[in-house]
Protein backbone atom coordinates (compact mmCIF):
# COMPACT_ATOMS: atom_id res chain seq x y z
CA UNK A 1 0.00 0.00 0.00
CA UNK A 2 2.64 2.51 0.92
CA UNK A 3 4.39 1.83 -2.36
CA UNK A 4 0.94 3.01 -4.21
CA UNK A 5 1.19 5.84 -2.62
CA UNK A 6 4.67 6.45 -2.68
CA UNK A 7 4.33 6.09 -6.80
CA UNK A 8 1.00 8.45 -6.69
CA UNK A 9 2.72 11.02 -4.99
CA UNK A 10 5.50 11.40 -6.91
CA UNK A 11 3.42 10.86 -10.49
CA UNK A 12 0.85 13.99 -8.71
CA UNK A 13 4.38 15.50 -8.28
CA UNK A 14 5.78 14.92 -11.59
CA UNK A 15 2.32 15.85 -13.61
CA UNK A 16 2.25 19.45 -11.74
CA UNK A 17 6.01 19.76 -12.63
CA UNK A 18 5.32 18.73 -16.48
CA UNK A 19 2.58 21.17 -16.96
CA UNK A 20 4.64 23.95 -15.35
CA UNK A 21 7.14 23.27 -17.70
CA UNK A 22 4.94 22.72 -21.10
CA UNK A 23 3.42 26.66 -19.51
CA UNK A 24 6.94 28.26 -19.93
CA UNK A 25 7.79 26.65 -22.84
CA UNK A 26 5.12 27.16 -24.85
CA UNK A 27 5.09 31.06 -23.40
CA UNK A 28 8.79 30.91 -24.44
CA UNK A 29 8.42 29.69 -28.30
CA UNK A 30 5.36 32.44 -28.60
CA UNK A 31 7.82 34.86 -27.12
CA UNK A 32 10.73 33.68 -29.45
CA UNK A 33 8.41 34.72 -32.61
CA UNK A 34 8.08 38.65 -31.78
CA UNK A 35 10.79 40.51 -32.87
CA UNK A 36 13.32 40.53 -30.11
CA UNK A 37 17.16 41.86 -29.32
CA UNK A 38 20.01 39.59 -29.48
CA UNK A 39 20.02 39.88 -25.89
CA UNK A 40 16.46 38.76 -25.71
CA UNK A 41 16.95 36.26 -28.00
CA UNK A 42 19.23 34.67 -26.04
CA UNK A 43 17.63 35.01 -22.40
CA UNK A 44 14.56 33.09 -24.70
CA UNK A 45 16.84 30.35 -25.66
CA UNK A 46 18.20 30.03 -22.47
CA UNK A 47 14.51 29.48 -21.46
CA UNK A 48 13.94 26.75 -23.61
CA UNK A 49 17.41 24.89 -22.89
CA UNK A 50 16.68 24.82 -19.21
CA UNK A 51 12.97 23.97 -19.23
CA UNK A 52 13.67 21.23 -21.94
CA UNK A 53 16.29 19.68 -19.69
CA UNK A 54 13.82 19.80 -16.61
CA UNK A 55 11.16 18.57 -19.13
CA UNK A 56 13.31 15.62 -19.22
CA UNK A 57 14.83 14.95 -15.58
CA UNK A 58 11.03 14.93 -14.85
CA UNK A 59 10.08 12.07 -17.13
CA UNK A 60 13.33 9.90 -16.34
CA UNK A 61 11.86 10.48 -12.79
CA UNK A 62 8.86 9.09 -13.74
CA UNK A 63 9.69 6.47 -15.66
CA UNK A 64 12.65 5.08 -13.21
CA UNK A 65 10.25 5.91 -10.41
CA UNK A 66 7.48 3.87 -12.33
CA UNK A 67 10.02 0.81 -12.60
CA UNK A 68 11.29 1.03 -9.52
CA UNK A 69 7.14 0.85 -8.34
CA UNK A 70 6.84 -2.32 -10.82
CA UNK A 71 9.64 -4.39 -9.19
CA UNK A 72 8.93 -3.83 -6.18
CA UNK A 73 5.13 -5.01 -6.54
CA UNK A 74 6.40 -8.07 -8.41
CA UNK A 75 9.09 -8.72 -5.76
CA UNK A 76 6.65 -8.64 -3.04
CA UNK A 77 4.20 -10.43 -5.19
CA UNK A 78 6.52 -13.25 -5.69
CA UNK A 79 7.73 -13.58 -2.12
CA UNK A 80 4.04 -14.03 -0.67
CA UNK A 81 3.61 -16.35 -3.14
CA UNK A 82 6.23 -18.27 -2.08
Amino acid sequence: MEIKQSAMALRTINDRLRNSLTGILGNAQFLSEEYLTPEQQAMVSAILTCANELKKLADDMLEKKTMNTVNSTLSFRLSVNQ
